[in-house]
């Protein structure tokens, strides 16, 4: 496993990326070559938006997941109860899998406007970045909350409030709520 999470150059902490991969079972090693079992829909029976959408910004949202059933598909989609964002679409195996249905999803991404829905896509580069996906429900089960909190604190310093924008005005009700960041 620290294989994987060096060869990924994962941000978040090893002790958090080590408890969303133990309940993954999309793993699979043939002739020594270790490779991730995905699946892909063709277009027509698939929910998930496959056209590029307008980039509105980087955001980092909470809320509860209403549907995984697509969190092992190519991209991850996590549809969730949230006042704006449709879904969190994954497009990097390092959150695919990631959280479940009832779970609290935090996810930090760059909300996309696609037919007049938002979503919040992570993966938008090959590393992970300053992107991520975490379950607060295991991080709270493991009691590793507190490391999640501290971890953010120094990943994102320079990227403080006042660092933040927003694209549209918070009165505005498609947009309101969600508060861009650099």
């Amino acid at each position: 496993m620290v294989r994987i999470y060096e060869r990924r150059k994962v941000t978040l902490p090893f002790e958090i990326f080590r408890v969303h991969e133990e309940r993954k079972f999309n793993k699979a090693i043939l002739d020594g070559i270790q490779f991730d079992l995905l699946f892909v829909r063709d277009r027509e029976s698939s929910p998930i938006p496959e056209k590029k959408g307008r980039k509105l910004g980087i955001a980092t949202i909470t809320a509860r997941v209403t549907d995984s059933r697509l969190a092992f598909d190519y991209p991850a989609c996590y549809f969730v109860d949230h006042p704006k964002i449709e879904a969190v679409l994954s497009f990097t195996h390092t959150f695919v899998g990631q959280v479940f249905d009832g779970e609290t999803i935090e996810a930090r991404g760059v909300v996309e406007e696609i037919d007049g829905k938002l979503y919040l896509i992570v993966g938008t580069l090959r590393e992970t970045g300053n992107e991520y996906i975490v379950s607060i429900t295991l991080l709270n089960k493991f009691n590793l909350e507190d490391e999640f909190k501290r971890w953010k604190a120094k990943a994102f310093k320079c990227s403080s409030d006042s660092s933040s924008i927003n694209l549209k005005s918070e009165s505005d009700p498609k947009y309101g709520g969600i508060t861009f960041g650099r």
